[in-house]
């Protein structure tokens, strides 16, 4: 093929001959100089555009997820909280508790599929969108099977109520009128000096504080006992017996039906006493046992 290049004053020309295969060579040079750039070029801006458009979108996700994370803590606290209130629920009626690794169960997710969204998102987020995600089905599944755990929890409790309540379950006093003064275990007795089982815990607190029954059952025993003072116990029926002793007075009578928060005396300082206090004692088949294992009246409410 052959070209003739003419100047612009037309004096002179010159011509130039090409062969077939420079032709080509020069339209593949031209295409790969200002074809593929402008094809390159024009996919991005698309990209570019369609990306914008897309984040756009997002945005209010963006902010929805964001104002939503206080949230969530919120009501993983409050999960923590109703799992507590279940474990001493069960505890109480006797169920087996919960075992904690059941409780932290695992959450998955598709995060391949979710990954041009944390795309959007990695800048702005201390927790991306796949965490997100997996954290509100965890959530879901941890109601969900605390659902079924509050029905275990109901259906024990209409088959075996009478059994539930005649287990000790709550505090003789009002905590908040007495302080407890000497707990269960090995202590130094006030009168001798010396080591020895304590095997109750005592409670402090004025004279005539009300003292009441923590279980149902039947007072097997309302009567002044030697170093005990004023002394009341009640057989609850079922192994447990509960003793209250010390008191200024009994409200009880012996054969006496009694229900859990029921008065059945007031504090005082009567027998072998150093100061005004409530002696308590839990007993389950004739073993001492420690009371603080039976108060769950602080627990759930």
């Amino acid at each position: 093929m052959k070209f003739i290049y003419i100047k612009d004053d037309s004096s002179k020309f010159k011509e130039y001959n090409l062969s077939k295969f420079k032709l080509v060579f020069l339209i593949f040079t031209i295409c790969s100089v200002i074809v593929v750039p402008t094809i390159f070029l024009s996919h991005n801006y698309f990209k570019l555009n369609h990306d914008l458009h897309l984040s756009e979108k997002l945005d209010p996700l963006s902010s929805s997820i964001s104002s939503s994370l206080d949230d969530i803590s919120y009501i993983k606290k409050e999960i923590d909280r109703i799992h507590r209130k279940d474990d001493t629920i069960r505890s109480m009626v006797g169920l087996p508790i919960i075992d904690l690794d059941i409780r932290k169960m695992g959450t998955g997710g598709e995060e391949e599929e979710l990954e041009d969204l944390n795309y959007f998102f990695e800048d702005e987020f201390e927790h991306d969108v796949v965490s997100y995600i997996e954290t509100i089905d965890y959530l879901r599944r941890i109601v969900g099977m605390e659902i079924i755990s509050y029905r275990d929890i109901a259906n024990f409790i209409d088959k075996n109520l009478s059994y539930i309540l005649r287990k000790p379950a709550i505090h003789p006093v009002n905590m908040n009128e007495c302080d407890m003064s000497s707990s269960y275990g090995f202590r130094r007795d006030p009168y001798t000096k010396r080591y020895k089982m304590h095997e109750g815990q005592d409670f402090s607190g004025k004279v005539g504080t009300p003292i009441y029954a923590t279980a149902d059952g039947v007072v097997k025993s309302s009567k002044r006992y030697g170093s005990y003072g004023n002394y009341i116990e009640i057989d609850h029926g079922n192994g447990y017996v509960t003793i209250y002793a010390h008191l200024n007075k009994r409200i009880a009578k012996r054969g006496a039906s009694v229900t859990r928060g029921d008065q059945i005396g007031t504090l005082g300082n009567t027998g072998r006493s150093t100061a005004a206090h409530l002696h308590y004692e839990v007993k389950y088949r004739g073993k001492n046992l420690d009371p603080q294992d039976y108060y769950f009246d602080k627990n759930i409410y």
